[in-house]
């Protein structure tokens, strides 16, 4: 099985493929725009990380950083950074189910600042996910918010909004998943919106248009008595709840 994940830049579409095969570690490569010809950036493995995961971050210097979910260490994986034109895989930062593990979800601010969720925490406190930072420059992985089952859990997406507030889905927390937001300085979890048997569980990704309305992708949700449905299609209107 493999797992993709795009990112769209100004010039070039740039796209990580993770393998399970036992094979392939996992690789980054760029579409040029305007070619059929792909051209591999840099292979996961020597690094100690391998099987990317999420979507690729551009800052504007041209670097792309991203997760992957393991490791040569502890298997919880870890953020990553690709220079531009260096071919090399640097690592940032590594989970070590204290900090978290199993990253879904990168973001970056203006100032270059990373965040992120993953969807374990600290394994002896029985945490189900983490929201995370690393700061710009820094190779320490910061734990903003530990995700407990009271103010949710299993986050899986998470995108940043123009006025600096952390917005994600996570499948707990009430129903069957909740849509939440954490304002800028606060470790406050806010739903915004509870899913249910009808919209199913939120899945991947989750995108928010001009005029604040959500959208994204369910699991699966039940029609009626006896039928289930293998996934849906959701909108969250601005506003709504």
């Amino acid at each position: 099985a493999t797992t993709e994940i795009y990112t769209l830049s100004l010039h070039a579409l740039f796209r990580s493929l993770a393998s399970s095969n036992g094979y392939a570690y996992g690789s980054v490569f760029e579409l040029p725009h305007g070619s059929s010809e792909i051209i591999t950036l840099a292979t996961f493995g020597d690094s100690g990380l391998d099987l990317p995961v999420g979507s690729l971050v551009e800052d504007p210097d041209g670097n792309l950083f991203g997760i992957t979910n393991d490791d040569a260490i502890s298997g919880a994986g870890g953020v990553f950074e690709i220079k531009k034109d260096s071919g090399a895989v640097s690592v940032l930062g590594l989970f070590n189910n204290t900090n978290g593990a199993r990253p879904t979800s990168l973001v970056m601010d203006s100032a270059g600042n990373l965040y992120g969720v993953a969807g374990a925490g600290a394994f002896d406190k029985g945490s189900e996910g983490v929201l995370f930072e690393v700061q710009k420059a820094s190779s320490t992985i910061t734990t903003l918010i530990d995700f407990d089952g009271t103010n949710g859990g299993g986050p899986n997406n998470l995108l940043l909004d123009p006025n600096g507030d952390l917005i994600g889905t996570m499948s707990g927390g009430g129903g069957d998943g909740t849509l939440f937001e954490v304002t800028p300085g606060s470790t406050t979890v806010t739903t915004l919106a509870t899913f249910n048997e009808m919209s199913g569980q939120p899945g991947t990704p989750l995108i928010k248009d001009s005029a604040g309305n959500f959208f994204g992708c369910g699991t699966g949700f039940v029609l009626g008595p006896g039928t289930l449905n293998e996934g849906s299609v959701y909108e969250i209107p601005s506003g709504s709840g």
